[in-house]
């Protein structure tokens, strides 16, 4: 069980590392070098209002792709990026353990030229086992909107007994939607 992370996740150190990941690739972004130009101040007044209990307020921006057909792309805003990244980094080495090892995403080491070989991997080993084999290849339409938010909070509760963490995580699942 998950327990009394929730100061270490909001630490200015914490957030000083995920805003070091989140940058990484996007440093010359203007939303990027405003918040950097204070970095020290904002992430001190972000871990401030954190601790207090003040979760601020999620922007959502978007644009759209037209390669290979059109996609409408929403992202969040800088801040909110890296308290998210903050709880990455504080949650994911903690949870994965859990996970089956067929399990791919947001693992590091894993990824989807790993999950790949494995698929790979099974393909060939089923030319020496008898019977008929079936894959199925699917891309399920706007998954993460298809969550059940109560499930995913009853799961994480399961799993985390930290009340802070689980608010900022029903902040974000549920509530920013």
């Amino acid at each position: 069980m998950i327990q009394n992370i929730y100061h270490e996740m909001t630490s200015f150190h914490s957030l000083l590392q995920a805003e070091r990941e989140v940058t990484k690739g996007k440093g010359e972004k203007h939303d990027v070098l405003r918040f950097e130009d204070d970095l020290e101040a904002n992430l001190l007044d972000m871990s401030e209002n954190l601790r207090a209990g003040r979760i601020p307020k999620v922007q959502y921006k978007s644009f759209n792709v037209y390669v290979p057909k059109f996609r409408k792309v929403i992202y969040i805003d800088y801040p909110s990026k890296i308290i998210q990244r903050a709880i990455y980094d504080a949650l994911n080495p903690r949870l994965i353990k859990g996970f089956i090892s067929d399990t791919y995403a947001c693992i590091p080491g894993r990824g989807q030229l790993a999950a790949m070989l494995k698929v790979k991997q099974w393909m060939a080993d089923t030319r020496y086992r008898p019977g008929d084999w079936y894959y199925y290849k699917f891309d399920v339409a706007k998954f993460f909107y298809r969550i059940d938010h109560d499930v995913i909070m009853q799961l994480l509760a399961s799993k985390i007994a930290d009340a802070r963490v689980l608010d900022i995580l029903k902040y974000y699942i549920c509530d920013t939607g």
